[in-house]
C-alpha cells in the first residue's frame, strides 16, 4: 500500500529520524483525540506504527520525500507481483477481491486507480473503462 501525503515532512522531522522526532502538524486536533480517547497516548503514531508493523513481522516502511510529496509504502510481505506463475502459496492467500485486482493489473498494467475502481464495482461487459 502507497500512501502520499502532500506536504514536505513536518518541522524538524526527517526520514531518519521519524521514529525518535514527535511532531504534530495540528496539535488541537490531536489533543481532541487523545481526549476523546481515539489515541492511546500522545506520540504514539509513527513508533506506534512500526511497532505495530515488527510484531506482525512485516518488512518496514519505505519512505521516499519527492518534491513536495510524502510517499510511503508499507508492504504486507508477500510479493505476488514479481513471478506470481511460480508464486502459487501467495496467490491462494489473497483476498477474491485482492485476486480479481491482480488479474485486472495483469492484463491491463497501466489502469489508473480509478479505471480499477470502476471495473470492480461494474463487471467488464459493463464497464465502459479499459
Amino acid at each position: 500500500m502507497v500512501v502520499e501525503s502532500p506536504r514536505n515532512l513536518p518541522s524538524i522531522v526527517r526520514l531518519n529520524n521519524m521514529r525518535q522526532v514527535h511532531f504534530s502538524r495540528n496539535p488541537k486536533i490531536a489533543a481532541f483525540l487523545h481526549e476523546y480517547d481515539y489515541v492511546q497516548e500522545f506520540r504514539e503514531g509513527v513508533d506506534g506504527m512500526y511497532k505495530e508493523i515488527e510484531k506482525a513481522g512485516l518488512p518496514v516502511p519505505e519512505y521516499k520525500d519527492v518534491a513536495f510529496m510524502l510517499h510511503a509504502t508499507i508492504r504486507n510481505g508477500i510479493n505476488v507481483v514479481d513471478n506470481v506463475a511460480d508464486n502459487h502459496v501467495a496467490i491462494i492467500k489473497l483476498s477474491a477481491t485482492e485476486q480479481e485486482i491482480l488479474e485486472h493489473l495483469q492484463n491491463s498494467p497501466t489502469l489508473s486507480a480509478k479505471e480499477l475502481a470502476a471495473l470492480l464495482h461494474n463487471p467488464p461487459e459493463q464497464s465502459n473503462v479499459i
